[in-house]
């Protein structure tokens, strides 16, 4: 039901109404006005949060840079570790090699060691000085000895390093693992080893000049001692000979009247013998012309004898005696050269044997008319032999000579005649004649044929004291062997 409205009821709504009107009119402005404080409030509050973005920002930078150092920081850390591990490797390496070195020092230092010692206490000091003790094992090579670990082993993990004395290489330090190992500076092995082994065979070679030196200086004090004791008594017995020499030039004055008297003497002995000596001299140098004038004379003798067997022999046709005279002829030339070669000689008691034979064999080719498939060789070097050996020596020549330029080389058969002459260990003359022809028979004694000229060789033999040998192999070899002729002090001549 709809109830009327008074016009005094309408003034009162319309009164309330204005009313309520004007407090939320003034209740919006408060809003405003809050609203607007509000907005001033948001308006810094949104500078503030725009300040405070602007700090965590600046502090994200810093703490980004914060980072940045901190990582850089961490960075050198390590470093700083990693470079303290290896000075600390370094350290404990050298600390090692130090104590090696002068363990090796004191050993060496060490009264009347020897250097075998020496060697061995080093091998006991190598294997604990090296990165793995337990599979090092070493060896010390010195000239022609070897000393080494009782587990020593060659294997391809070698160090060596040379043992040098006055710049020369004398031996060597050798180290060995005996089996492999990872790889650090040189191979398996740290470069603080490669400056250990060196300081080793470096000081390893100093003492070794070092005991030798002691060795030679030791030697050089017994010597030393050695002289002094042998001056001491050489002083004493200079002593004991002066007080001899006082009474020896005591003597000596007592004597000295007598010496001159006794010069006096020999001075007109002396004058006398100079006298003798140059008649001796006179008298040997008119014997020696006459000699020489023997010679001559023989040889000039002996060649009228060669001169009238060769004219007896014209006179007969009989083959046989002409054979005779012709070896005859030879016989008596070979003499006769003998002193033609003493009286062309210098020395008259020697002659020179090579050159004979060569003169003597050359008269025999042409005697026998051998053309030149027949060669002479001579073996015969500085033997000088006296007329008494010359010409049996030079008679056997001849038979054995002329016996094979008629037998040994038939139908001009090409062959060698050799001819040796020398001296064995016993003092004995070896003297061969030689032929490659075709050889004496089996079947034949020489030395109970009936010819001549072997019984001749086998009696001039006989004469020299020797004996005669056949050989048959390559044709036909005579060997006389006879011992050396005596000197007047009996010493055998060369």
């Amino acid at each position: 039901m709809v109830v009327p409205v008074t016009d005094a009821g309408y003034v009162n709504l319309y009164g309330r109404d204005i009313t309520v009107r004007k407090q939320a009119e003034e209740e919006r402005r408060a809003a405003n006005q809050q609203l607007q404080a509000s907005e001033q409030q948001l308006k810094a509050s949104n500078q503030q949060l725009r300040a405070n973005e602007q700090q965590l920002k600046a502090s994200n930078q810093q703490l980004q840079a914060s980072e940045q150092q901190l990582k850089a920081a961490n960075q050198q850390l390590q470093a700083n570790e990693q470079e303290l591990k290896q000075t600390n490797h370094n350290l404990g390496e050298r600390v090692k090699e130090l104590n090696c070195l002068y363990s090796l020092s004191q050993l060496v230092e060490q009264h009347d060691i020897t250097l075998e010692e020496i060697f061995q206490g080093l091998l006991e000091l190598i294997p604990p000085s090296w990165h793995y003790p337990e599979i090092t094992c070493a060896r010390v090579v010195f000239e022609d000895r070897e000393f080494k670990t009782a587990n020593f082993k060659k294997t391809k993990w070698e160090q060596s390093a040379d043992i040098k004395l006055s710049g020369k290489k004398a031996g060597a330090v050798e180290t060995y693992y005996l089996k492999e190992c990872p790889i650090l500076d040189e191979g398996p092995f740290l470069k603080e080893e490669r400056n250990l082994i060196d300081g080793i065979s470096r000081a390893l070679g100093e003492a070794i000049q070092q005991k030798q030196a002691e060795e030679v200086l030791q030697a050089t004090n017994q010597q030393l001692q050695a002289g002094e004791q042998q001056l001491k008594a050489a002083n004493q017995q200079l002593e004991a000979t002066n007080q001899q020499l006082r009474a020896a030039n005591q003597q000596l004055s007592a004597s000295d009247q007598q010496l001159k008297a006794a010069n006096q003497q020999l001075q007109a002995e002396v004058a006398e013998r100079k006298g003798a000596e140059e008649k001796v001299q006179a008298s040997l140098k008119e014997k020696e012309v006459l000699l020489k004038e023997i010679h001559h004379r023989v040889k000039n003798n002996m060649q009228v004898i060669s001169s009238i067997l060769n004219l007896q022999s014209k006179h007969t046709d009989d083959e046989q005696t002409l054979k005779m005279f012709k070896n005859a002829q030879s016989r008596v030339r070979s003499m006769a050269l003998v002193h033609e070669k003493l009286h062309e000689s210098r020395d008259l008691a020697k002659i020179d044997f090579a050159e004979y034979v060569r003169s003597m064999v050359s008269d025999l080719f042409r005697l026998h008319g051998i053309s030149e498939n027949v060669r002479l060789k001579v073996d015969i070097k500085d033997v000088f032999l006296d007329i008494n050996t010359a010409i049996p020596c030079g008679l056997i020549t001849n038979e054995l000579v002329s016996n094979a330029l008629k037998y040994a080389f038939p139908d001009e058969r090409k062959g060698d005649i050799s001819i040796g002459f020398h001296s064995d260990k016993d003092d004995k003359f070896i003297f061969t004649v030689k032929d490659n022809g075709v050889g004496i028979p089996k079947d034949i004694d020489w030395r109970k044929t009936e010819t001549l000229g072997m019984q001749l060789v086998v009696l001039l033999a006989e004469q020299l004291g020797g004996t005669v040998e056949l050989g048959r192999s390559g044709g036909t070899t005579f060997t006389i062997s006879f011992d050396k002729p005596k000197s007047e002090d009996g010493e055998a001549i060369k």
